[in-house]
């Protein structure tokens, strides 16, 4: 988990990624195309389950938030993470509220665990909580 590798390594390997729509697929393609890089894209997955069950078993690699990679790489001892360096690569985090429309409770509810997420992961790591972590995660 400590190691780190930069984006340009990134072109020899097989990699998932999330569909074109997506903000941090977006970001990424940004990412590449900057740094001149053509990714070798096999497969773009949405979910994690399957994600997971794709690294697990060797299919490729995936460039994903360093928290998802995490709790995929904790059920699976044969996958290894790397941190996404070179360029740092980060994804803004926004909780949008109406200013004119209360929130219902259950709203509330979720504006709440949210909030404590944040503040939970704003103490316990060194990144600000908007920092992506990007990280690379594929089985050795």
């Amino acid at each position: 988990d400590g190691d780190s590798i930069p984006l340009s390594e990134l072109a020899a390997l097989e990699l998932f990624l999330p569909r074109p729509y997506n903000t941090a697929r977006q970001v990424l393609d940004e990412a590449f195309t900057t740094e001149g890089i053509v990714p070798r894209v096999i497969g773009e997955i949405e979910s994690i389950a399957t994600l997971a069950a794709a690294i697990a078993r060797g299919l490729g690699s995936a460039v994903m938030p360093g928290s998802v990679a995490k709790r995929i790489a904790q059920g699976e001892p044969g996958i290894s993470l790397w941190r996404l360096t070179a360029p740092e690569i980060t994804i803004p985090l926004s909780h949008c509220v109406s200013s004119y429309l209360p929130l219902s409770e259950s709203a509330k509810a979720v504006q709440g665990i949210l909030m404590g997420l944040v503040q939970e992961m704003h103490a316990t790591q060194p990144m600000p909580a908007a920092d992506a972590s990007t990280r690379v995660s594929r089985r050795r």
